[in-house]
């Protein structure tokens, strides 16, 4: 059983509510940067990075996203489902655009009732163009 806590890096402090870190693991993964600790170079899961090491290759992007939500998920929660779909987004005529399509769906147990939590975010190659939740 993970019951660990999530530490934040702000006023909220610990968080053991499972649903509040389940939002905020995602929301970290979305904000963190790769680089952005010494101490833990290497260590630090960062969708960005995920973009950046496999460009151009939609299924070891969506394989990486995949492995690190899981490796994060399960640190902290129980019985976690991870589901990455990435695709394309087209134009009217059908082609395929500079933008990609990102749905996250994560499950997880919370006290013995199936939690999900599910983003679908629009990526160009310049950043986030859209997020949303599902």
């Amino acid at each position: 059983m993970a019951s660990n806590t999530y530490p934040t890096l702000d006023s909220v402090g610990f968080l053991d509510n499972p649903r509040s870190k389940a939002e905020r693991i995602l929301t970290d993964y979305l904000g963190s940067n790769y680089s952005q600790s010494n101490v833990f170079l290497g260590r630090v899961k960062s969708l960005i990075y995920a973009i950046k090491n496999n460009t151009n290759d939609i299924v070891k992007t969506s394989n990486q996203i995949q492995d690190d939500l899981t490796t994060l998920y399960n640190a902290y929660l129980d019985n976690v489902t991870i589901n990455v779909n990435m695709a394309p987004v087209t134009n009217e005529l059908g082609q395929d655009t500079a933008r990609y399509d990102l749905q996250l769906g994560i499950q997880f147990l919370n006290n013995g009732v199936i939690e999900s939590l599910g983003k679908t975010i629009q990526l160009d190659n310049k950043g986030f163009v859209r997020i949303a939740t599902l």
